[in-house]
């Protein structure tokens, strides 16, 4: 039979202290004594509970046997140096440890000491308490702090004006929640193959937002391209690089919209710190919803730029409606004057010049309807070298004496296929614009080359490009260039760096909408101090070059209906119908020329205005006329002509269409293909 070993001399001591003894094992923590040896000497109840092993156990093993075994020597040398100045170290400031469970689970712990003497030997009595259901409760809290922050962060950025402001409001909610050292906010550039990211929002940073280049930026620029190789496989999106250096670690997200990838942000956290499960979660909420107010506010721009080009639309159209009719009688009566004026040559060469202004006139309308997507170009062949030389020397009267305007162009250029308003305009844009570069005077150089290209000579426009011939004309100026931030808006609309009154920022817009009905592209490179250059790029064509003016053909005596509204411009129609050998009955609505297609048998050829101000118009009467008269030819003349082509297409009613402002020989040949033009029965 086994007996009991002999009391130890903590045991005599520690059994004649009854009332310590009944404490202890009362107490609601687990309660152990350890020796200066570190040796366990005394275990509770709740110790047994809590580390799961018996007193008997447990008695007399080292406490380090409780402690994981990555901390078990940082917890022995603390032991060590606690032994030598003991101190007492109540729960509220103890020490949180990670417990070791006899199934070898972990538990957080936290610890308090006192040191007792216990016959004559130094000792310390541990309180020990499981703080599992405290931190999880603190744990609660904190993440339930971090989605009211979150969703504060949703409603305050659905109510900011802008991006910039939502960054605002966004960061310092996350550099408050992270104890970030600094956090930057980046947004893409628009337009693939752009290497430009705007800093939106920097912490480190004063002022308003910058452009930098992307190769300033490794690690952005690092899952940009991430991002870009797995959209290109179909893989999973990368979102998010985590980057650790001796200044701390920094997290590098995409903000990541349906439209793509439009931007970064980057977390950065002092040395020491670290990036948990839950602190990802919080920058990939704020990545997402930065991703969303990037996104709207991009939207919002193009909403605002459509808007305002639609406004543009609908007030061109007003102009040209009224402009064209005014044209149209100054036109006409100039023209009824240089007829009459040939014997007379120093008055009909200001006729003629007058009938000119009148023509650009007109163009400047197009050019208005063209820019709002109103009409669309006329587009035939032409040499850009017959056409260039002219419109060398209107620039030179545009840009004024302080700036020499030079003229490169070979003469062997291949025919293009454009509308020389289209060029006009361009050029004459271009120049203005270099013109106002060069307030002290300079350079400016047209000239034009052959080139073949199979890509985009800029990336931006790669959609709207087909590869092929062209004949290229540069516009280079040795103005004042701009700013890269200047460059990258140059073609937004409205966008103007010219004081108030001067400029409307609708020159370049017109310049590449221009170009791209054309079929054609443009570049512009530019820099501050180094001037600028434009590059046109217009098709070869493959039809012939048009030909050249005839005299206009006389008509017969036969009579025309004529149908018009406006006062001014019938007397002035009127007047040219006759002068070209035509009889004339005019009337201003379809009512009236109903009436006298009643009355009268002789009426050879209706020529009708489209828009009559009245319930009926001149397409009304054609499908009228096409149902009662069938042989009777219908020409019909509008300011929207181009636009109404479109919609009346072959219409069988119509012999053709004539644009306002028209000229002699343009209304003489239209009435004279419909008369001689066979029709039906």
């Amino acid at each position: 039979m086994n007996e009991r070993p002999a009391p130890t001399p903590f045991e005599q001591a520690f059994g004649s202290l009854a009332v310590l003894r009944q404490v202890l094992d009362s107490a609601p923590d687990a309660m152990l004594i350890v020796d200066a040896g570190g040796a366990i000497r005394y275990w509770n109840t709740e110790a047994e509970k809590l580390f799961g092993y018996g007193e008997d156990a447990i008695r007399g093993r080292s406490v380090e046997t409780l402690v994981p075994a990555r901390l078990a020597d940082a917890h022995r040398a603390h032991r060590g140096r606690y032994m030598q100045q003991p101190q007492r170290r109540p729960m509220g400031i103890g020490m949180e440890l990670r417990g070791l469970r006899s199934d070898g689970t972990e538990v957080p712990i936290e610890v308090s000491l006192n040191a007792v003497t216990i016959g004559g030997g130094a000792y310390v009595i541990a309180s020990v308490r499981d703080i599992g259901a405290k931190l999880r409760a603190e744990e609660d809290q904190r993440r339930l702090r971090q989605q009211e922050m979150l969703l504060a962060m949703w409603e305050q950025t659905l109510r900011s004006s802008s991006f910039d402001a939502a960054c605002r409001v966004t960061v310092q909610g996350v550099r408050d929640a992270l104890a970030a050292r600094r956090i930057c906010v980046y947004e893409f550039a628009p337009g693939r193959g752009s290497r430009l990211v705007r800093v939106a929002y920097d912490t480190d940073a004063d002022g308003n937002p910058i452009w930098v280049d992307l190769a300033a930026l490794p690690q952005v620029a690092a899952l940009l391209q991430d991002e870009t190789d797995a959209a290109a496989t179909a893989a999973p999106a990368v979102a998010m690089r985590l980057y650790n250096d001796a200044q701390g670690v920094e997290l590098v997200l995409s903000l990541r919209a349906h439209t793509g990838i439009l931007g970064a942000l980057t977390i950065a956290r002092p040395a020491g710190a670290w990036f948990g499960s839950d602190d990802i979660y919080v920058a990939q909420s704020v990545a997402h919803l930065l991703a969303h107010a990037l996104a709207r506010s991009q939207s919002d721009q193009l909403l605002v730029a459509a808007a305002q080009m639609e406004a543009l639309g609908q007030l061109s159209s007003g102009i040209a409606h009224e402009f064209n009719n005014l044209l149209s009688i100054m036109a006409g009566n100039l023209e009824i004057l240089s007829a009459r004026l040939q014997d007379n040559a120093s008055m009909e060469k200001m006729v003629r010049a007058a009938l000119r202004a009148t023509r650009r006139g007109g163009e400047l309308t197009k050019r208005l309807l063209m820019l709002a997507h109103k009409q669309p170009a006329k587009v035939a062949a032409y040499h850009i070298q017959q056409l260039l030389p002219g419109l060398a020397e209107l620039v030179t009267r545009a840009v004024g004496e302080r700036i020499e305007v030079l003229l490169d162009v070979p003469s062997d250029l291949p025919a293009v296929a454009l509308d020389p308003s289209v060029l006009d305009a361009c050029i004459i844009n271009l120049a203005t614009n270099a013109r106002d570069a060069m307030p002290d005077g300079g350079r400016l150089t047209l000239g034009a080359g052959f080139v073949r290209l199979d890509a985009a000579p800029d990336p931006e426009h790669a959609a709207q490009f087909a590869p092929g011939e062209f004949v290229v004309v540069a516009v280079a100026d040795t103005g004042c260039g701009m700013t890269e931030e200047v460059r990258r808006r140059a073609f937004e609309p409205f966008f103007t760096t010219k004081e108030a009154g001067r400029g409307t920022g609708l020159g370049l817009v017109l310049v590449r909408s221009l170009m791209h009905q054309i079929g054609g592209c443009l570049t512009l490179h530019s820099a501050a101090g180094f001037g600028t250059v434009v590059k046109l790029y217009f098709p070869v064509a493959r039809t012939a070059v048009s030909g050249s003016r005839t005299e206009a053909p006389r008509g017969a005596g036969e009579r025309v209906l004529l149908v018009e509204d406006d006062e001014a411009v019938r007397e002035t129609t009127t007047l040219l119908l006759e002068d070209l050998g035509y009889a004339v009955a005019a009337v201003d609505s379809v009512a009236a020329a109903r009436a006298e297609l009643a009355c009268r048998a002789d009426i050879a050829i209706v020529f009708s205005d489209v828009a009559l101000g009245g319930p009926a118009d001149g397409i009304d009467l054609a499908d009228e006329l096409r149902r009662s008269r069938p042989s009777l030819p219908v020409v019909l003349t509008s300011g929207y002509a181009a636009s109404l082509s479109a919609r009346l297409g072959d219409h069988p009613a119509v012999a053709s269409l004539l644009a306002k402002p028209f000229s002699r020989e343009q209304l003489a040949t239209a009435l004279r293909d419909a008369l001689v033009r066979p029709r039906a029965d």
